[in-house]
């Protein structure tokens, strides 16, 4: 949904932290009390690595915890077992055996880092936070903690904070791979985007439809993602008119909460009589824990399912309520659908399904699994075709007459009693960086009480069309065909199709998008560029750094004034940029660095006394935050 987020947006990252907590783990020395030999430790540390170097965890994690109970004071192998569990996606596990380590050895930085790093990949991003921030107030300034400060911000929706601490972090790693790729998540999340594609669908009513759409999307904050699209039906072989559809939205993403919110409005023009209607939509994702999500939906929008239904007018509001589990390559889902239309009459059903890993391999892999559905609707709509006097006198003049042949669902579909059982497979193939290929399926057994007409007496001895229900079974089946071309960052190629067969109809669906993010790129400005303010700025920040330091208020004083005189400096600089060449980024970082004085004209020093006091400590941080930026020139 996630910014949809991420919108699956928080979930594990297990493969590409492997490298960052590798580096903070290996590159330390072993310093822990140990029971036995050296010998025994290193052939169990050197054996469990060659278990994760092939990524079998679970033999990793059996000698870790083995080793962990003979060696209960030994903070490595303790620490290593908490990475091991989180690459088994057993987060309680992982975060017991990390705070066990930290008893061992609470003082050890790269410990905690590393732990801070694992609940970011637990979801876990309050008490990251507030990790980070103790380490902050502490006067740790370690180079990660930028990007791990970036990380939080990106899960939490905030990009454009992520993308300055980000680009604090390659500053001064320039060469991490894992920065390099958050790097790239958060230029994209935070990019206008633009995306066209054009689909045929066809069935056998018969009816096809050739539907072009076009959307634009726009990040701004965590509480405004503004997103615009407009749809035109075309239905092919009908004379009925095509029925545009514009729809304007906001997503919404609230951190504390782990809510997600889209908010949508919109107008069509139906193919009859060029009547307008209007269109909503309402949708809600909750994090509910590490494995489990939930989802709410309310829309009304346009129905034009069936062939009937391009000669009416119709409306339908859905409301849908599901229950999401994922854990590592496993899923699941349940829900509960509603469908209500203008006349009374519902639609409703519930499905479960899950899906499992069969196996993997190199750049792919294959996993299967069951589904089951259940659909009802409040009253039938299968009728003739016909009026009934027609059908009737047709009934009775035409020999052998099947009334059953002219009766259709006018105007939507009504299940009655459908059960549906299916297998479900499904392959997903990633030869390369550039080319994805996701082919799935499923194939079943479904019973329906399928609808039929036929002609008996009133009490008045009148010919009338009665409708009864007969037991029908059917073997439902589908196949989808997905890839996608990642041309470069920027731009992406889709192509998909879809064949389905259900006792209602069989069906047909082609379609062809592409997609543009319109990333922003570093532009030069000559002396005094990005790279030299940003180098300018870093200046500030470590001598803010050192502030912790002070003894005493009039050392505090002193201190600060000579950062402000700096301050002013690369503001007045800022300033007669902007005058000479006129840019928005010179200007808010002028303003911001107008603000910034100001507040240390403003503040007090005589409120810290110099001995440590966590208000000067959360004062001296507050300053380095709102330093990094001010020192981000607002593209990377």
């Amino acid at each position: 949904m996630l910014n949809s987020n991420l919108n699956d947006a928080i979930c594990s990252k297990i493969a590409k932290s492997i490298l960052f907590l590798a580096i903070i783990l290996y590159c330390i020395p072993a310093h822990a009390q140990q029971k036995g030999s050296k010998s025994s430790y290193v052939d169990t540390f050197k054996l469990a690595d060659k278990f994760l170097a092939k990524k079998k965890f679970r033999k990793a994690s059996k000698l870790y915890t083995a080793y962990s109970k003979n060696h209960p004071k030994d903070v490595n192998a303790t620490w290593k077992l908490a990475q091991v569990k989180l690459w088994q996606n057993k987060n309680r596990q992982s975060d017991n055996a990390y705070k066990q380590a930290l008893k061992l050895d609470p003082k050890n930085d790269n410990l905690n880092l590393n732990y801070i790093h694992s609940l970011l990949d637990m979801g876990k991003l309050g008490e990251a936070g507030a990790r980070l921030t103790d380490m902050e107030l502490a006067g740790k300034d370690y180079p990660n903690m930028s990007f791990l400060r970036a990380k939080l911000n990106y899960y939490k929706g905030d990009y454009k904070e992520a993308a300055a601490y980000i680009h604090k972090d390659l500053n001064a790693e320039n060469d991490n791979p894992e920065s390099q790729e958050l790097s790239d998540m958060i230029e994209f999340a935070r990019s206008p985007l633009l995306s066209a594609q054009v689909a045929y669908l066809s069935d056998n009513q018969p009816l096809a439809a050739l539907i072009s759409t076009i959307k634009g999307e726009k990040y701004f904050n965590r509480y405004a993602t503004l997103y615009l699209v407009a749809d035109e039906y075309h239905f092919v072989n009908n004379k009925r008119g095509d029925a545009p559809w514009v729809r304007f939205g906001n997503k919404m993403y609230f951190s504390e909460a782990t809510l997600h919110l889209n908010t949508g409005l919109g107008i069509v023009k139906f193919p009859v009589n060029d009547k307008i209607g209007w269109s909503g939509n309402i949708a809600l994702n909750k994090r509910i824990s590490a494995y489990f999500d939930g989802d709410l939906s309310l829309d009304h929008v346009p129905y034009m399912d069936t062939k009937t239904s391009i000669d009416t007018n119709i409306s339908v509001t859905r409301f849908a309520a599901m229950l999401n589990w994922h854990m590592n390559n496993w899923s699941a889902q349940a829900a509960f659908l509603n469908s209500a239309y203008g006349n009374g009459q519902n639609v409703y059903g519930a499905y479960a399904w899950g899906l499992a890993p069969i196996v993997q391999f190199k750049g792919g892999r294959l996993s299967g699994g069951y589904s089951v559905s259940y659909s009802n609707s409040t009253e039938s709509s299968f009728k003739v075709r016909f009026s009934p006097d027609e059908a009737l006198l047709n009934y009775s003049n035409v020999p052998n007459y099947d009334l059953n042949a002219y009766g259709l669902y006018d105007p939507y579909f009504t299940p009655n009693n459908l059960f549906i059982n299916s297998a479900l497979i499904a392959l997903n193939l990633n030869p390369s960086k550039v080319v994805s290929i996701n082919l799935s399926g499923d194939i079943g057994y479904g019973t329906i009480l399928n609808p039929y007409l036929y002609v008996d007496k009133d009490n008045a001895g009148n010919n009338v069309i009665k409708r009864d229900f007969t037991s029908e079974s059917f073997i439902p089946a589908s196949a989808t065909v997905a890839m996608n071309f990642n041309l470069d960052k920027t731009w992406m190629l889709t192509t998909k199709y879809t064949y389905r067969s259900t006792f209602f109809f069989s069906s047909h669906y082609a379609s062809l998008g592409i997609q543009k993010s319109f990333q922003r790129r570093n532009r030069a400005r000559g002396v005094g560029n990005a790279s030299t303010f940003s180098r300018l700025i870093k200046d500030i920040e470590d001598k803010i750094q050192g502030l912790y330091n002070c003894k005493t208020p009039e050392e505090l004083k002193g201190r600060v004034g000579k950062i402000r005189q700096e301050l002013v400096t690369l503001r007045d600089t800022q300033r007669n940029k902007s005058e000479r060449l006129p840019d928005a980024d010179m200007q808010e970082r002028y303003d911001n660095l107008d603000e910034m004085i100001n507040e240390l004209d403003a503040v007090n020093l005589n409120d810290y006394d110099g001995k440590g006091k966590k208000d000067k400590k959360q004062w001296l941080v507050e300053k380095q935050h709102e330093l990094t930026l001010i020192g981000y020139p607002g593209s990377l």
